[in-house]
């Protein structure tokens, strides 16, 4: 099997959590992600094989045309949103509240090239560096 077609697995873990981690965009529903905090783990799997996400250009989340769910986990309590907006939105307010990103997933298609996830899965872990 070639691992370009295989399905993927995107990991991004920052430690402490990182604010500016990633830019919501409600009208592309699109996550982008800023590697630049030299986060811990910055991979996508495929296959089984890891491959460094880069900084440049900064990879793309998007949901898959065929549907997502979302998770936003913060403290103890996850949330599972059926679309972007109501994700986008609870995150932007998690955001807002002071905490920040420490981890990122998505379950996917990836392509190599431009860095972007098409995505079935995302989750989101956010918190405080004492939380997480």
């Amino acid at each position: 099997a070639d691992a370009a077609q295989s399905a993927a697995s995107l990991v991004v873990r920052w430690s402490p959590p990182a604010t500016g981690a990633l830019a919501i965009d409600s009208a592309s529903n699109t996550l982008t992600l800023d590697l630049s905090g030299s986060p811990l783990v910055h991979q996508v799997f495929q296959l089984g094989i890891p491959t460094d996400l880069l900084a440049d250009p900064a990879p793309r989340i998007v949901p898959d045309a065929g549907g997502c769910l979302y998770a936003l986990r913060s403290g103890m309590q996850t949330t599972i949103y059926g679309n972007f907006a109501d994700f986008a939105n609870a995150l932007d307010s998690a955001l807002a509240a002071g905490e920040s990103v420490g981890f990122v997933s998505a379950l996917g298609s990836f392509d190599a090239a431009s860095q972007l996830m098409s995505a079935r899965k995302i989750t989101v872990i956010v918190g405080t560096s004492g939380m997480m």
